[in-house]
């Protein structure tokens, strides 16, 4: 069984995975640590466990990783990433699954939309933090 993922490395553009397994190592390979999550989307109200899921690495704040993205979580709060990120299904019994087709595709432009907290200067030659100001959801980014 193939599980289909969206990895999203820091310094490069989103795209779709498709692993042989995904196991808690596997996971721990692609943030490059711990394991911790976010939820994304919910499958039904009520049952926001069983959903998409975004994980990161759980010290990457304390290790200093780079900044990645900035995404909207199921409760409407903003969380910005730092390290490599991807995003996967939880299924009602908890484990951690792959995304449907449809899925992947919309996840996928979600997160190639999802506003940087960092851009890239050619002349230095290096990824420069810049502040984001998050107004709604409509909000256009550069």
């Amino acid at each position: 069984m193939k599980y289909t993922i969206i990895h999203i490395p820091t310094y490069e553009q989103p795209k779709i995975m498709k692993l042989e397994t995904l196991e808690l190592e596997d996971m721990q390979r692609l943030v490059g640590g711990y394991v911790e999550n976010l939820i994304l989307d919910c499958i039904s109200s009520g049952d926001c466990y069983r959903g998409i899921h975004l994980n990161f690495n759980e010290e990457g704040r304390l290790d200093g990783l780079p900044p990645n993205r900035l995404f909207k979580r199921a409760d409407g709060n903003v969380f910005d990433i730092v390290g490599d990120a991807f995003i996967c299904g939880v299924n009602e019994y908890g484990q951690t699954i792959g995304l449907t087709d449809e899925q992947a595709e919309k996840w996928l432009k979600a997160a190639q939309n999802a506003p940087r907290t960092h851009t890239y200067d050619k002349k230095s030659e290096m990824w420069i933090n810049r502040t984001v100001v998050i107004i709604d959801e409509n909000t256009e980014y550069n």
